[in-house]
């Protein structure tokens, strides 16, 4: 979507000292006619690209040339042993410039198709600029994409210039609240965004469908992709209050995975420990305790390790069941049994009897 016209507009996202200037002053989304004249000069939404000729990814290599910023993921095969990821299918990267991160404008998103242009075309075209220490890689949870490219590609991220988003999250909750837990990225967007992810294409993956082997590659499959993308730069920007603890626990986490990458023979996801199992969902506490600091703790307990709306001080008791709560409200009201009818005997009037009658004591 395009941003709102305004007289000026103050970016939120980037650097919030850069003020936008717009000639629309209408309010309008879109591009459109400015009541003061001229066009909109907000740049405009972000492009979607599938790249699967040479020629497109030799321009796609040029312009990560020129980025400072370059958001990473990746969509692979299922791995036959059904640890980690598998073949490489697609190739994911966001790319932005200096003016367009002055600007606030959203880099395009390139889909690379792996499969159509091999891995080592792939490998060879995207090495210097992903290589490159002068622009920061942005991914979340890196650690299984770090080997895939590794091992695939034979591209080896910067370790200066590598950074988790995930990591950065991690270090809020954990300054906020003592958690020391990854979140899945569903969780981050929800928490961070209030936004959800669509999961159809998600469900169909858990089932078991190879979507990333067929081409080709459909709509609803290249959407996926490139929200992967997207949803990272959107992540980044709404955490960059901690950009330097993300920085710094990446450098821990990048060194942890190469250590294992290089033990064991390749980089295979069962010999690294913090890849599979109860170990992926913690960040070493002493990485926080180094970088970020003291935990946090919940201001209802004053307990680490939960945020307040978790906090079993706060939990209400649980309502009753929906099909007794039905029947309860079903239920027809109790009455008291009905008194007998007294009926005077001697004026056949109702509410006294005859030895009480006012007409026979007269």
């Amino acid at each position: 979507p395009f941003p709102p016209c305004g007289p000026k507009r103050v970016c939120q996202e980037y650097l919030p000292s850069v003020i936008h200037v717009d000639t629309n002053n209408c309010g309008r989304r879109g591009p459109h006619e400015g009541v003061n004249g001229g066009a909109c000069r907000m740049p405009p939404a972000a492009r979607r690209v599938v790249v699967d000729t040479l020629p497109a990814l030799r321009d796609v290599a040029g312009a990560l040339q020129k980025s400072v910023h370059i958001a990473v993921d990746i969509e692979a095969l299922q791995a036959a042993d059904g640890g980690g990821m598998g073949h490489a299918s697609l190739v994911q990267l966001r790319a932005a410039d200096q003016r367009a991160l002055l600007m606030g404008a959203a880099g395009d998103v390139f889909i690379v198709d792996a499969l159509a242009l091999g891995h080592e075309a792939v490998g060879t075209c995207l090495k210097a600029p992903l290589e490159a220490a002068q622009s920061v890689k942005m991914l979340y949870d890196f650690r299984q994409d770090y080997r895939v490219l590794r091992q695939q590609f034979g591209i080896v991220l910067p370790k200066t210039a590598t950074l988790d988003v995930q990591l950065m999250l991690t270090a809020k909750l954990w300054k906020a609240y003592g958690m020391a837990h990854r979140h899945s990225l569903e969780d981050a967007l929800k928490r961070q965004l209030d936004l959800t992810m669509p999961d159809a294409v998600k469900a169909r993956m858990r089932g078991g469908e190879e979507l990333w082997a067929a081409r080709p590659l459909t709509d609803e499959g290249a959407a996926y992709a490139a929200s992967g993308v997207e949803h990272v730069d959107a992540l980044w920007r709404s955490l960059r209050a901690h950009y330097q603890h993300g920085r710094a626990l990446s450098g821990y986490a990048y060194a942890q995975a190469e250590a294992h990458y290089e033990a064991g023979g390749g980089g295979s996801p069962v010999a690294d420990p913090a890849s599979v199992g109860k170990a992926a969902a913690v960040v070493d506490k002493e990485w926080l305790h180094d970088v970020v600091g003291a935990p946090g703790r919940c201001p209802t307990c004053c307990e680490e390790g939960h945020p307040p709306e978790l906090c079993r001080f706060n939990k209400r008791p649980a309502d009753k069941p929906a099909a007794k709560a039905a029947a309860v409200a079903q239920k027809e009201p109790v009455r008291s049994p009905e008194k007998p009818v007294l009926k005077c005997t001697f004026c056949g009037g109702t509410g006294h009897t005859e030895a009480h009658c006012y007409k026979k004591k007269t």
